[in-house]
């Protein structure tokens, strides 16, 4: 039977999150989902330090429970997505050694200094500036990589989420040597690649990164992926999955990843 999961997902523990961790459960089962990440938001610099640990902890307290709770019905992974590692290296330190977390995502959401690319004001930028970005995130995505601390690299490409589409090509050959470099370190660290659904509900209608880096992932000889909706409602749950899968078997994986006691267990796709 083909693996039904989802591997991120978000709570009311994160900032931007709209249910408790019960309720994305219930919505899970709903969506007929067997296994599924609870990766609450814990992004360093962004606040104060003791704001994000406490989140950390109250994340995982809840996962822990909900686990329990759900035994036979529903297998839940205690994770968390870890924004900006780098940004602050003794915090990060500091939160990854305060729970035993199964699985951890890392991301980047802004550039060392910069807001979210979500608030950026993209019409008061020209294209050598968004270009430019592009170029400062690729490379701090290089740096983050080959720190290496996290299990899967969640949505790349993020960016291209708010960028709009008028502002740039859909062609992203021209961060290839970049994205290259990125997913090299990945499979040398034995990082997974996320395939990220949000954007398959978004007017950019493609997975983050799109199924041509998930191949290329493959050819360099990845072999780890996740699946994720990215969800922060219920309703998105187990949203997309099921054309992830397809971006992945067409890419040449037969299995995703699920981690547990941060270890990669492989599901037939």
């Amino acid at each position: 039977m083909a693996a039904r999961v989802d591997f991120h997902m978000h709570t009311i523990h994160s900032f931007d999150g709209n249910a408790d961790v019960l309720a994305m459960c219930e919505a899970a089962i709903e969506a007929g989902l067997d296994v599924i990440a609870v990766t609450d938001h814990v992004d360093i610099g962004s606040s104060e330090p003791e704001v994000f640990a406490c989140t950390a902890r109250d994340s995982f307290h809840d996962s822990t429970k909900a686990a329990e709770l759900y035994r036979g019905r529903l297998r839940i992974a205690r994770g968390m997505e870890l924004g900006q590692a780098l940004h602050n290296p003794g915090e990060t330190t500091r939160i990854l050694d305060g729970c035993n977390f199964d699985f951890v995502l890392g991301s980047l959401h802004n550039l060392r200094g910069e807001e979210d690319f979500y608030y950026w004001d993209y019409s008061a930028l020209t294209d050598d500036e968004i270009d430019n970005a592009l170029h400062k995130y690729f490379d701090e995505l290089t740096e983050l990589v080959q720190w290496g601390r996290f299990h899967s690299l969640a949505h790349l490409t993020y960016p291209m989420r708010y960028i709009p589409t008028h502002r740039r090509s859909a062609d992203i050959s021209a961060y290839s040597s970049a994205i290259d470099c990125i997913l090299h370190t990945a499979v040398q660290k034995g990082i997974a690649l996320e395939i990220n659904t949000s954007g398959l509900r978004l007017p950019i209608g493609e997975t983050f990164p799109p199924a041509c880096v998930v191949r290329r992932f493959r050819e360099l000889g990845g072999k780890y992926i996740t699946l994720g909706s990215d969800a922060h409602y219920p309703t998105d749950v187990g949203r997309g999955i099921v054309e992830a899968r397809q971006i992945a078997v067409d890419a040449g994986f037969n299995e995703v990843a699920v981690f547990f006691e941060g270890k990669a267990s492989l599901l037939p796709l």
